[in-house]
């Protein structure tokens, strides 16, 4: 299970059951959605991401996304087997097992934990988009100078 949680309003969005179709939090910054429910693929758009040109150290114009004010929000991960996990309370014993259970390529499995906190794009399952399905990004804002981003 995977949800988004905006710092912003304080919103937890789960994603829509079908593909493409976003939610947003209440503050209407983020949205999030499916790329593949059935692969666990999200993504996520960030109304504060801006795609910017500029020309690298080599004179070589280049487009890349910059954050204003940081990243705002979270995808928060727990585990389906921990979701669904017979009885009504669970002993340190069973979350050990639970972990234990989980695929080694799992992060759950990383940070021996059934519930994880990352940013969008810290995981293999997740990103950003620079459009919601369906619309095209903004053209980039040009800055016209070298900037140097290493």
């Amino acid at each position: 299970m995977k949800l988004l949680y905006c710092q912003r309003c304080g919103d937890i969005v789960s994603p829509s059951s079908r593909a493409s179709q976003p939610r947003t939090c209440e503050c209407g910054v983020h949205a999030v959605w499916w790329r593949d429910p059935y692969l666990g693929t999200l993504s996520v758009f960030d109304k504060t991401r801006r795609r910017v040109t500029y020309l690298d150290k080599e004179g070589d114009r280049r487009t890349t996304t910059a954050k204003e004010w940081g990243s705002t929000c979270f995808i928060l991960g727990l585990a389906n087997t921990w979701l669904n996990h017979p009885g009504d309370r669970l002993s340190l014993e069973d979350y050990k097992k639970i972990v234990d259970e989980i695929p080694d390529s799992y992060i759950f499995k990383t940070v021996r934990s059934p519930a994880i906190r990352i940013r969008p794009g810290h995981s293999s399952d997740t990103k950003y988009e620079d459009a919601l399905p369906g619309q095209e990004p903004n053209p980039p804002e040009d800055l016209g100078t070298v900037v140097d981003f290493s």
